[in-house]
């Protein structure tokens, strides 16, 4: 995955597309320079993750941040994305890369769902570039562009199954 793709591709697609958004804003009536991005749970660390991106070395597409009950689950170590990829590409019958990037989505959906052993393996991964360091070494570091306002929120009922579900009621 290292030597023939990107890691955390997300994060770059979730760029262009702010960055399309400040091209054409203006075209909808809006304002390039006032745009607000917005994310709940790993939508919202996705937010914080743009404002960290390449050490905060960057410039921000939007103005203004919303982040709600951003998920705090990054890891450091990319072993673990590099099997799983490494899994999904045999259950696919392919030996490299570029095969796997062949593979209609049908048969690469059923093979990521049947090699995923929880969801916590897609989460981002520091790569040393677009994520230099851990979400919360970055910002104790000071390492984010500081010209965005942000607004940090925790939502208690974040997901509606968990309100309801036995396993995540107390009672």
């Amino acid at each position: 995955m290292k030597a023939n793709g990107v890691a955390n591709p997300g994060f770059y697609d979730q760029r262009a597309a702010f960055q399309w958004v400040q091209t054409y804003i203006w075209a909808f009536g809006g304002n390039p320079n006032d745009i607000t991005g917005m994310g709940l749970s790993s939508g919202g660390s996705s937010m914080l993750f743009q404002i960290v991106a390449f050490g905060g070395n960057s410039t921000l597409p939007f103005q203004k941040c919303i982040a709600q009950s951003p998920a705090w689950s990054p890891h450091s170590n990319q072993d673990e994305a590099e099997q799983f990829v490494q899994n999904v590409t045999t259950a696919v019958g392919c030996a490299d890369f570029a095969c796997l990037q062949s593979v209609d989505f049908g048969t690469l959906q059923t093979a990521v769902t049947n090699v995923l052993q929880y969801g916590y393996i897609l989460q981002p991964r520091v790569d040393g570039v677009f994520v230099p360091e851990l979400l919360d070494v970055l910002f104790t570091m000071g390492k984010f562009n500081p010209n965005v306002q942000v607004l940090v929120g925790h939502e208690q009922r974040t997901l509606p199954y968990m309100t309801s579900h036995p396993d995540y009621v107390s009672r």
